[in-house]
């Protein structure tokens, strides 16, 4: 949650730059640089500065251009607009294939999707699982049943192990649980998850202690345990 929370205050100001606030009586259509998109009624729609709408929940589906492309956008679901009146974030209703900035990814029908500048993904849900040969860790698989966060580069930072798997954390490697979120840093090395198995790990005081298979825990760049749940 904290990393959708991140980009979507990352989207905020993208689009903000002194953004007015406007409650809707009733279903209504609002030009969006030129196009006319219906707007739910009883729903809140944001404004540039200029008067440009830049944030609103859908009325109908709704085919809108991205920086990645055209797709088709739910109803009753929020969208996102840029500078240029490109969608920055919505919900697709059918699978499509869109593109990080490394690959071409399957992404499930009513997946919420969210783009960079660029136009690439970096935020969907996959419509299978995917195996990424990461630099430090080889062949993770990722399940289908949880969100994929991407950097700038097409690196995955985040998602849902599909089955227990030996990962590297710093220097060492750990068995990490199947089912669990798990973070990464772009060269690949796990920022946080849970472990399969009873281990001893230190803190960056060097100080061992020992931890319960089913322990979240969370890493410095050194492979050092910052915190636990």
């Amino acid at each position: 949650m904290k990393f959708v929370l991140t980009l979507i205050l990352s989207i905020n100001f993208i689009v903000g730059f002194s953004q007015t606030y406007d409650t809707l009586v009733a279903d209504t259509c609002l030009l969006t640089y030129g196009v006319a998109v219906k707007f739910k009624a009883g729903t809140v729609v944001k404004y540039s500065r200029s008067k440009r709408v830049m944030q609103g929940i859908l009325a109908e589906n709704t085919r809108l251009w991205t920086p990645s492309g055209n797709f088709l956008f739910a109803r009753n679901k929020e969208v996102t607009f840029n500078k240029s009146g490109e969608v920055l974030s919505g919900t697709i209703v059918y699978q499509t294939s869109i593109w990080t900035a490394a690959e071409s990814i399957n992404i499930s029908s009513g997946s919420k999707v969210i783009f960079n500048e660029k136009g690439k993904l970096i935020y969907g849900k996959s419509s299978n699982d995917l195996t990424f040969n990461l630099k430090k860790n080889k062949n993770p698989v990722f399940s289908k049943k949880g969100y994929l966060l991407f950097d700038k580069d097409g690196n995955i930072l985040q998602g849902i192990l599909k089955e227990d798997t030996d990962l590297q954390i710093g220097k060492i490697k750990s068995k990490f649980a199947g089912g669990t979120k798990l973070t990464l840093t772009a060269s690949g090395t796990v920022k946080s998850g849970t472990v399969a198995e009873k281990r001893n790990f230190k803190n960056y005081k060097g100080e061992k202690r020992q931890y319960p298979a089913g322990t979240f825990l969370k890493f410095d760049k050194n492979g050092f345990v910052t915190n636990y749940e």
